[in-house]
């Protein structure tokens, strides 16, 4: 399928349809006999859409204005700011209404194309105009006209998808469900990397898919699809790179391949900022989604300095490292040894290795063990450092001077929150709490930790469910754990506290609860 350039007659559009950009393209823009005409693919040996030719004529389009020179660099503000909302001036998203001018070094106002002569702008900017002298008849050939050009580079990667893609595939399957193709590309990114899950209908457009979202958005180098559900026990998953900024053609990978082939070693490493940390990755052998920013700070948040919390499931570090950095003792595990590998690496990339100690452990063993973990935590803090000082830099007084203030570093004797971030099965660790302070004599337990435990918790689309009601079957799935009934007094319902953290699904949830664990749980004899 190929199409001469010279051929396109780009689209002419005026500016009230360009204000409505986010609709704009699938229903004005762009009807679908232009992009079916207008549209050419390149094809690589599988014969998969991997390119668009002829995308800057494809998107072509272009409005005519009149504008005026201002020579005086002092009103430039003044015309901003005083007739922003007047109607005169043009107003489309993401074009400026005040322009450099291609012919001198002064700058021109971009009126709305509704102001053809003097006469249609507003009383205030012809008073204006005439008190800054800037004309003195209404006469005056002081209009000159201005075509705005738009091309493939002003539209977001988002209004280019949902224009094309549902084209090709009616065009590569004529009895497809418009309703299944209305929306859809979401993605998240972790460094340089884009993670798509795309349903199966868009199959055929993947790749296109990925090349836009390559040009589209600056400092992303791979796009990659999964390909399947997570279902290993390390939450990590089969890819598919779909786009590379710096290879011709995507490959497909498998986790369980690239272990075998020396090309893929560090192919998927990249860097990821977050809560002001920098994490190091692999994200073909890690878990790591960072849509959970949110709650990663909303927890982290909740933790006070000195504090000890126990990450169960600590993947590379999203809640230990930035725990770390104000001044919170973290134990933090993960059974993954790619995960530990990558969390170490992290540690001391954020200089927070005083305060945080990696573990390689099965989650139920550390729980189990947790008196045994903290004395080890404590005895490497007491006696390898051999009481070194950590320091901590703060802004002290009105001249906002630097102080750096040297602590000594102790850790506490008990935790104080326990964080299980693996929503799928984190629940079922719970009854490893029992009896874990049972050694200790009862005077002995100044602390009693909070548990924040993840979890998800899908429902049927066709019940009708209160927010009270989802909680309550959560409820009933932990208390469960402990071996207590319903109307039990040690920890009843309303003792919890119940955040969504998103949805993954519809009807699947995805909650963290948090309760502080009583005395009767953790020391039972």
């Amino acid at each position: 399928m190929s199409t001469n350039v010279n051929n396109i007659t780009p689209l002419s559009f005026t500016t009230e349809q360009v204000k409505g950009r986010n609709t704009l393209l699938t229903k004005v823009l762009l009807p679908k006999d232009h992009i079916l005409k207008n549209i050419a693919y390149k094809y690589n040996i599988n014969n998969e859409i991997v390119d668009i030719e002829n995308k800057d004529c494809l998107f072509k389009g272009k409005i005519n204005c009149y504008s005026i020179l201002i020579k005086d660099p002092k009103l430039i503000g003044k015309i901003s700011k005083t007739f922003n909302n007047t109607g005169d001036l043009l107003r489309i998203m993401g074009q400026p209404s005040i322009v450099g001018d291609e012919h001198t070094n002064y700058r021109k106002v971009l009126f709305s194309p509704n102001i053809q002569k003097f006469e249609d702008l507003s009383e205030g900017f012809q008073k204006f105009l005439k008190e800054e002298h800037i004309i003195t008849h209404s006469n005056d050939k002081i209009f000159k006209p201005h075509v705005l050009t738009f091309d493939y580079s002003y539209w977001s990667a988002q209004e280019i998808i949902s224009t094309i893609i549902p084209n090709v595939l009616k065009e590569k399957h004529e009895d497809i469900n418009d309703d299944l193709i209305e929306s859809p590309v979401s993605y998240s990114v972790t460094g340089d990397i884009a993670h798509l899950n795309l349903r199966s209908q868009f199959n055929d457009a993947r790749f296109l898919i990925g090349r836009i979202l390559i040009d589209k958005i600056s400092g992303l180098n791979k796009i990659v699809n999964k390909m399947k559900t997570i279902d290993t026990k390390f939450r990590t998953f089969a890819m598919e790179v779909i786009a590379s900024r710096s290879e011709p053609y995507p490959k497909t990978s498998l986790p369980e391949d690239m272990s075998k082939d020396p090309s893929f070693e560090n192919y998927f490493r990249c860097q990821h900022k977050e809560s002001n940390c920098v994490f190091t990755l692999d994200f073909s052998k890690v878990y790591w989604n960072s849509r959970l920013q949110t709650e990663h700070d909303r927890l982290i948040n909740t933790f006070k300095e000195n504090d000890l919390v126990i990450d169960v499931m600590a993947g590379i570090g999203p809640f230990s490292c930035p725990s770390g950095k104000k001044g919170v003792f973290v134990i933090s595990n993960d059974l993954n040894p790619s995960s530990y590998e990558y969390m170490q690496i992290n540690v001391a990339k954020n200089n927070v290795k005083n305060y945080v100690q990696c573990r390689n452990l099965d989650g139920a063993e550390l729980i189990r063990n947790t008196l045994k973990y903290v004395r080890e935590f404590r005895f490497r803090a007491i006696y390898s450092y051999k009481g070194e000082l950590t320091t901590k830099t703060y802004v002290k007084g009105k001249d906002k001077k630097r102080v750096t203030k040297q602590m000594k570093i102790t850790v506490p004797n008990l935790p104080n929150h326990y964080v299980m971030n693996l929503p799928e099965t984190a629940i079922e660790f719970l009854n490893n709490f029992k009896s874990i302070y049972n050694e200790l004599e009862a005077s002995k337990i100044d602390t009693l930790p909070y548990v924040h435990v993840h979890c998800f918790e899908k429902y049927g689309s066709d019940e009708q469910l209160s927010d009270r009601e989802i909680h309550y079957r959560v409820y009933k799935r932990i208390i469960k754990q402990f071996d207590l009934s319903e109307d039990n007094e040690t920890l009843p319902f309303d003792c919890m506290k119940f955040h969504e953290v998103r949805r993954v699904a519809p009807c699947k949830p995805m909650y963290c609860v948090s309760f502080q664990l009583p005395l009767d749980i953790v020391k039972t004899n």
